[in-house]
């Protein structure tokens, strides 16, 4: 959707238009075809109908968002201001980078997918070990209250809470966006 809206403007500045017009005229048109509009939408509305600074309304729309791609397209609209570089052509590029660093994410969540579920697998095999021996009929709890299970479970558990503490953050930073700008 942000990708779409990042493209019809583009079209519209290409065709002619003015920037801050092709950015009201994109937002309404993307704001009608939602069920939900995002209110980041209605902000970027509003700045461009109000003749208020672009720029500003879209880094706060990638703030919000955490969206890189947003950040890229925020960056653009701002060298544009600045110094007068086509719009169109730096929107063009930040959309392609939006649209290249999505496919990204998805990819690195798709390939992420087999270590978080490993991750939750040897997580909760101590637990259901536990519970399994109960239902075969083994007391669990006179095995696990004695004074060598209190001593290798409690050791035990620290370390799979680490372990587990551990993966989420090799996965967070693998999984990571990276900002674009």
């Amino acid at each position: 959707m942000w990708s779409v809206l990042v493209e019809s403007i583009a079209t519209g500045v290409r065709s002619g238009a003015a920037p801050t017009l092709a950015c009201a005229a994109a937002c309404c048109a993307v704001g009608q075809s939602m069920t939900e509009p995002l209110p980041q939408i209605g902000r970027l509305h509003a700045a461009a109908v109000s003749g208020g600074d672009l720029a500003a309304a879209w880094r706060d729309a990638a703030d919000s968002l955490d969206d890189p791609g947003l950040w890229a397209v925020a960056s653009a609209w701002a060298l544009s201001d600045s110094t007068g570089a086509p719009l169109a052509d730096a929107l063009a590029v930040a959309s392609r980078l939006r649209r290249s660093e999505t496919e990204r994410a998805a990819r690195a969540k798709a390939a992420l997918a087999a270590p978080v579920t490993s991750v939750n697998l040897l997580t909760g095999l101590p637990i259901c070990g536990a519970g399994l021996g109960g239902l075969l009929g083994v007391d669990v709890w006179s095995v696990y209250a004695s004074p060598l299970a209190v001593v290798t479970v409690v050791p035990g558990v620290v370390l799979i809470v680490a372990g587990r503490w551990w993966c989420r953050r090799l996965v967070a930073r693998a999984g990571r966006t990276r900002r674009l700008t």
